[in-house]
């Protein structure tokens, strides 16, 4: 019970409050550039900039985000274990070594998780539960 109780009252810390507003926002810009369906499998290109300075660094972070999420993706449509997102960080940037993304890219099992329960899953739930609404007809399985 120690461990719940201080789980929770490390999660109400103001610097984590900030981080998952950022985070929530990043996920719905993700999906917000697909233009469709989040249940589509299109992929967003990276927007690149010429611009200096803070927005070079701001699009070098949605860019990385945006690879991040994609990766997420692959881990859930293709059942892949939280475990593979341990060490990927030093493979991708060792496989890319020009790329700033793959140098920027931190992933963890937890950060994968996080990604799925808060940002992910939130989502995906919004949108089956707006197109069993306007469906006229449908049937719930489940195993």
């Amino acid at each position: 019970m120690f461990f719940f109780t201080f789980t929770i009252s490390h999660a109400n810390e103001a610097k984590h409050k900030e981080r998952f507003r950022n985070f929530n926002l990043t996920v719905l810009l993700f999906f917000k550039r697909n233009q469709g369906s989040i249940f589509s499998t299109s992929s967003c290109p990276a927007k690149q900039s010429n611009a200096s300075g803070r927005v070079d660094t701001m699009m070098n972070a949605a860019t990385v985000s945006h690879a991040e999420i994609h990766w997420v993706m692959k881990v859930v449509t293709s059942h892949f274990s939280y475990h593979s997102c341990i060490c990927l960080n030093s493979l991708l940037a060792s496989m890319f070594p020009d790329s700033q993304i793959a140098k920027s890219f931190k992933t963890s099992k937890t950060k994968c998780f996080y990604y799925i329960m808060y940002g992910l899953a939130p989502l995906y739930r919004e949108e089956l539960i707006q197109n069993v609404k306007v469906s006229p007809n449908y049937s719930i399985l489940f195993n």
